[in-house]
């Protein structure tokens, strides 16, 4: 009897072990192998986005500049489809023309010449061009983004390493600079572009030492090498402005791409970008710094508006009544001078008065050179720096910042005036006239 319990329970053990050997050990593991798979790969995703936004808080920017990079992250987005697309439309023939080439290296004999020439064909016309035709758009894109950042931004941003928790230079807005600073900046590089040659040539260097010591101003002290760099990195920046058509820069010959492209321009940035820019509009407003250059220019067209040409004017008339009373012109020419100035009384356009009146005033200072002289082309420099949008040139010296040197040369041409050299400081004035009809609109 004993012995028979023994067998039994020997021969349910056997069965269970050939049962347990048969049945796949932990039933359902395809499944959840599969969802490992799926789960490391979003974790990747995860990650990678904690990064990206660890990167764009760490960069401060404004509204303006996120709604600025999120096109030019979609548009790189594109790009990166084409180029897929397009090795796509060919990939079975390409496939093949690889497996031949493949197949033929196994070969003692090699692969054939045809197999060699069609492969090679195809991987220049499929790959490598498309490739280098991808990054050099790329390129365009990188450049415009990096206009859009100020120095500081870029320097984060290509010094980012991907983390988890951001390093402190990351949480740290002096480190980076405000979103104000950025706006400032750009102005100023707006108004380089704009600037016409020849001042341009002769203020390049000090208009980059003045912007960098905006900077340290406000963030304090840089290295001596540090300051270099700086100064010659916007000297690029410079350069690269006035090249540019309208507003944008246009990218020419071979582009190695920099860490934008690999953070800002990728297809997550395109999705992350706009939800970063939805939440911070969502959350409590970022108060910035007054905006000076935009300030003055509200505050020169509030006080002159469009009577600027009538006091132009009016200044005008004294001048002739002045060289009347000196017997600097004769009766003629006064009929001929006060019956262009009735025409202006009849205009509205500011431009069609300034020009007519224009002609008044270079017909009377050429026989003599007053204080009404100096005043009257005062007031043209005033209009035109309003028309112009060239700030800084008027007002108070440590309220507006000026980089063209127009308002060193107009203080100089003031100090003239007062001692009496008249023609001297008019001919100083004329010059500042001639610069600023020469800024690009």
């Amino acid at each position: 009897m004993k012995t028979k319990v023994r067998t039994i329970i020997l021969m349910t053990f056997i069965t269970a072990g050939v049962l347990c050997v048969c049945v796949p050990v932990g039933f359902g593991d395809e499944k959840y192998k599969s969802d490992s798979k799926t789960q490391v790969k979003k974790i990747k995703e995860i990650r990678a986005e904690i990064s990206l936004l660890n990167l764009l808080n760490g960069l401060y920017l404004s509204d303006e500049q996120s709604e600025e990079l999120i096109p030019l992250a979609e548009e790189a987005v594109e790009l990166r489809r084409k180029h897929r697309d397009t090795l796509a439309k060919h990939s079975d023939s390409y496939f093949l023309e690889l497996g031949e080439l493949r197949d033929g290296l196994y070969q003692p004999a090699g692969p054939k010449p045809e197999a060699k020439q069609k492969a090679t064909a195809s991987h220049a016309e499929l790959e490598k061009k498309p490739l280098q035709e991808l990054v050099e758009q790329l390129g365009v894109l990188e450049d415009k983004a990096r206009l859009i950042l100020s120095d500081a931004q870029v320097a984060i941003v290509e010094d980012f390493k991907p983390c988890l928790i951001p390093p402190k230079n990351l949480r740290d807005p002096v480190a980076v600079g405000q979103a104000s600073t950025t706006k400032r900046e750009k102005k100023m590089l707006d108004m380089v572009r704009r600037m016409p040659d020849e001042l341009y040539a002769e203020k390049k260097n000090k208009i980059a030492e003045f912007i960098v010591k905006e900077a340290e101003h406000q963030k304090g002290e840089v290295p001596d090498d540090v300051r270099t760099a700086m100064v010659n990195l916007y000297c690029w920046k410079m350069e690269k402005i006035r090249r540019m058509t309208g507003d944008v820069a246009c990218h020419h010959g071979k582009h190695k791409l920099c860490p934008i492209s690999q953070y800002l321009l990728s297809e997550q940035a395109a999705e992350v970008l706009k939800k970063f820019s939805t939440a911070r509009k969502q959350g409590p407003a970022v108060i910035n710094m007054k905006d000076m250059l935009e300030g003055e220019r509200i505050r020169m067209g509030g006080r002159y508006g469009g009577r600027m040409y009538k006091r132009y004017r009016n200044i005008a008339e004294l001048l002739i009544q002045e060289r009347r009373e000196s017997d600097m012109i004769s009766k003629e020419d006064i009929r001929k001078l006060k019956g262009m100035l009735r025409k202006t009384y009849k205009l509205s356009d500011e431009d069609e008065n300034f020009k007519i009146i224009d002609k008044v005033a270079d017909e009377l200072n050429s026989k003599a050179v007053t204080t009404k002289s100096f005043e009257l082309v005062m007031t043209k420099i005033i209009w035109l720096s309003r028309e112009k949008k060239v700030e800084g040139i008027l007002g108070m010296r440590n309220r507006y910042p000026d980089i063209t040197g127009l308002r060193e040369m107009i203080a100089d041409a003031k100090e003239k005036n007062k001692a009496g050299q008249y023609k001297a400081g008019y001919e100083q004035l004329v010059k500042v006239v001639h610069y600023l009809e020469s800024f690009k609109d």
